[in-house]
């Protein structure tokens, strides 16, 4: 019996021993696919029964061509032991660019990376399959990573000529679009002829020149006598395929014959020229965006320069001089847009304030016996002259009455200014005022009893803001006209006669 039992237990040592091992792909598939860089990642299902690796306890994942040469190697599963059964899903990670793709191990360990020079998207005859370390091989498995083409997901594939349109499945794509939508000359130095370009501009379906990575929006100038055709790149942020909007500055710097056109791209490659025309006092300048090419803007032409019917303000004096009031004048000028009007205390803070004619009155916020600075400068064509030259006027003595309580000059502080005209009035009354700062302004008509007959609501300008009111239901006698910026309100009497 004893010897029976022992033959027993040998013959089935025997066939463990001699028992063959399996490895088997039992299904893959290739996800998360990236169609610009060719990257993805290869998810594979395995089982295997009675492992026998040769040298370490590990499932090898081999690339091949199909004829037996391997193009790298790693280790796929580092925990199947001797003898083992069992079954697993894991996924080899390839990133990289054409011509230099790195297969990335699942687990952490030696050997669990690879770089060659074939492994990417839409590459042919690429084969893998996996080993115990030279036993145990499984077929080579022939895999495509080109991308099933549809119509929805996001990626330019198959046949598509663009994201999810053209080709043979896809509606056709849109035509791409380039526009400016708004420019100005800024911050123009009359002096050198230096100035800026302020240029808003959108686009839809970005048409790309190479690649399908971000595009390049092209500034080109050229002058009247065709002797530019230069060009920078403005923009070099614009998705493929994209649609948005942006604004952005180009700089013209130097001098008379020698302007240089800066990007804002800077530094970049194409981000400046140099050229003889462009500053100021020239016309018919014009500009145009496109895609390198494509989907190019209609021209644009400029003149810049201050129009020769504008120059810095002359004939300054004042008039109306009190201790706390006093009028700047200056000459007046045609085709003007605004005056723009500096004022100081010496060695006191400087405001600005806008007119629309050749004076400007304070009776608030003026100092008794103080010296005051004063300097006119004239928006022509949206073109600022030069100041003048600063004036000085000194406001006399007070008897002690009547002193300010604040600097209209100091635009730290909120001031407000207003004068109602004509006075009586029948119909229509007209109120003007002034304050320091942009806000939300509040004109409240207001009886003898005190009761608001009548209120309106208006945003005050960056210089005099001036609104009619329609008074002809009002009964005749005495109003108040009150204008209220939520921080501070004047009061002006107005009587109604009919």
């Amino acid at each position: 019996m004893k010897n029976l039992i022992l033959t027993l237990v040998l013959i089935l040592a025997s066939f463990q021993i001699f028992a063959q091992c399996s490895l088997t792909v039992d299904s893959y598939n290739v996800q998360n696919v990236n169609s610009a860089t060719g990257e993805y990642q290869l998810s594979i299902c395995y089982s295997w029964q009675n492992a026998t690796p040769t040298t370490y306890p590990a499932i090898w994942f081999n690339l091949t061509n199909g004829n037996g040469l391997k193009y790298g190697y790693i280790i796929f599963d580092n925990n199947t032991p001797n003898g083992s059964s069992g079954s697993n899903c894991a996924s080899v990670t390839v990133t990289g660019s054409p011509g230099n793709y790195t297969f990335t191990s699942p687990v952490s360990t030696y050997f669990n990376s690879f770089t060659t020079y074939v492994g990417g998207v839409n590459e042919p005859n690429l084969h893998f399959n996996l080993d115990f370390n030279g036993t145990c091989i499984t077929p080579d498995i022939l895999y495509s990573t080109t991308p099933t083409a549809t119509c929805n997901d996001g990626i330019m594939n198959g046949d598509e000529t663009g994201i999810d349109c053209g080709g043979s499945n896809c509606d056709p794509c849109p035509e791409c679009s380039l526009t400016v939508d708004f420019w100005k000359r800024q911050n123009e130095n009359s002096t050198t002829g230096e100035y800026d370009l302020f240029i808003c501009y959108s686009w839809e379906y970005a048409q790309p020149t190479g690649g399908n990575g971000s595009q390049n929006i092209y500034f080109n100038v050229d002058d009247a006598n065709g002797n530019g055709n230069r060009f920078l790149i403005i923009d070099n942020n614009v998705p493929a395929y994209s649609s948005g909007s942006r604004c952005n500055t180009i700089n013209v710097t130097g001098s008379a014959g020698n302007y240089t056109f800066t990007s804002p791209m800077a530094p970049y490659y194409f981000d400046s020229f140099t050229e003889t025309f462009g500053g100021a006092f020239e016309e018919n300048i014009s500009f145009n965006l496109d895609f390198n090419g494509s989907c190019i803007t209609e021209n644009i032409v400029y003149t810049t320069g201050i129009p020769p019917s504008c120059h810095t303000p002359t004939g300054l004096f004042t008039s109306n001089l009190t201790p706390t009031s006093v009028t700047f004048n200056w000459d007046p000028q045609d085709e003007f847009t605004v005056y723009q009007f500096w004022g100081r205390r010496v060695n006191g803070p400087s405001g600005e304030f806008y007119a629309t004619e050749n004076t400007i009155s304070f009776s608030q916020g003026v100092w008794p016996n103080t010296t005051y600075e004063w300097k006119v400068r004239i928006l022509c064509d949206d073109v600022w002259t030069d100041y003048t030259e600063i004036q000085t006027v000194t406001t006399p003595p007070s008897s002690g009455k009547n002193i300010p309580l604040f600097d209209i000059f100091d635009k730290t502080e909120n001031t407000l200014t207003s004068n109602v005209y004509p006075n009586p009035a029948t119909n229509e009354v007209n109120i003007s005022f002034m304050t320091s700062v942009q806000s939300q302004v509040q004109i409240n008509v207001i009886d003898i009893t005190g009761r608001i007959v009548m209120t309106q609501q208006v945003q005050s300008d960056i210089w005099e803001t001036q609104v009619r009111l329609d008074i002809a239901d009002l009964q005749n006698g005495y109003y108040f006209i009150e204008v209220n910026d939520g921080t501070i309100s004047t009061t002006s009497k107005l009587n109604v006669m009919k």
